[in-house]
């Protein structure tokens, strides 16, 4: 008799950044010029009220690394360059 493997489960982060990126996606598949105006002026609101709320949610993990002492580390690049 054989044990199968359980399937590896994504973590919460990679689902929700996977849906975040395939988001983002769909809204480039969308030409401003097919825009109505309100449309338009609603959706560039929206998407820098979602950037702004980005960048501090990455300001604040930005802490936690620091806090983590883990910048040196972060700051280094992949292995192969050197």
């Amino acid at each position: 008799m054989s044990i199968s493997q359980l399937p590896v489960r994504e973590s919460r982060t990679a689902v929700v950044l996977a849906q975040l990126s395939d988001a983002l996606d769909q809204l480039d598949q969308i030409p401003g010029w097919q825009l109505g105006d309100g449309e338009l002026l609603g959706m560039t609101e929206k998407l820098y009220r979602h950037l702004g709320a980005a960048n501090a949610r990455a300001l604040a993990l930005l802490a936690e690394v620091d806090a983590r002492g883990l910048a040196p580390d972060a700051g280094r690049g992949p292995r192969w360059c050197g």
